[in-house]
């Protein structure tokens, strides 16, 4: 199979198998092994030794091993082409910034075979909530206080998620007590989905693990974040959470 057919092909199928994404330094990056050889293998798979299928866009540290000198290590898609010389062997470690799209890697010598692979990158999916008392459902809290919600949200194969998010807020009536995700469109109250924190610092930041059961709510505008404290213990400050860009 010729490169270009093979990189068409890989741009028109997805699995959703997600992995971290952007950082910033290269000893922050998400960390993927390539092989080839020494025999007609060639493999490329993440941090936990699993078979890359799909990942985040961002930038990636990627360390390869070219273990024999009939074979290369060809890595191409979209703003990317990084290749190991067919006659040299050993190790090396590149830094490759992937954007949304179809990529391929796989052995130029032997591409007719089984000595290819490919995968698919997919954007990060952004959230965020503007956080002011107007927004709490029922009687408006006596407070200056004001806020905002910030978060991504990184997809797993089982359909459940991983939320990395940010919380500042100012002019509270006292310190905040808890922080959670509620479903509840807007001007109405609901049950409790995430927690966040406890006796929240404002710049306050997490992880949450969202079930695959809440994850169509908070992609549609059905769930919102409130602040808590102890004047207003049903929500001081509080958000719709809305997916940026869309």
């Amino acid at each position: 199979m010729r490169k270009g057919s093979l990189l068409a092909a890989v741009a028109s199928c997805a699995v959703l198998v997600f992995a971290p994404g952007s950082q910033g330094r290269t000893a922050d990056n998400p960390v993927l092994t390539g092989t080839v050889g020494p025999g007609f293998v060639i493999s490329l798979v993440d941090s936990k030794g699993q078979p890359v299928s799909t990942i985040v866009e961002g930038t990636y540290t990627i360390n390869v091993s070219d273990r024999s000198s009939s074979h290369d290590f060809h890595l191409f898609g979209p703003n990317v082409n990084q290749t190991t010389g067919v006659t040299d062997t050993g190790d090396t470690t590149w830094t490759v910034t992937f954007g949304p799209g179809g990529y391929a890697f796989l052995c130029d010598p032997h591409v007719g075979g089984v000595m290819h692979g490919s995968f698919q990158v997919v954007p990060m999916t952004h959230l965020a909530a503007p956080l002011t008392k107007k927004q709490i459902a029922g009687t408006t809290p006596h407070t200056r206080g004001k806020g905002s919600f910030t978060a991504t949200l990184t997809r797993s194969d089982t359909g459940s998620g991983t939320l990395s998010w940010n919380l500042a807020f100012t002019g509270l009536t006292g310190p905040a007590t808890a922080a959670h995700i509620h479903v509840g469109m807007p001007g109405r109250s609901g049950s409790l989905v995430l927690p966040l924190c406890t006796n929240c610092p404002s710049d306050a930041k997490g992880t949450a693990d969202v079930p695959a059961s809440a994850l169509q709510g908070l992609l549609t505008g059905r769930m919102y974040v409130d602040v808590h404290t102890k004047s207003n213990p049903a929500g001081e400050i509080r958000g719709q959470v809305y997916v940026q860009g869309v």
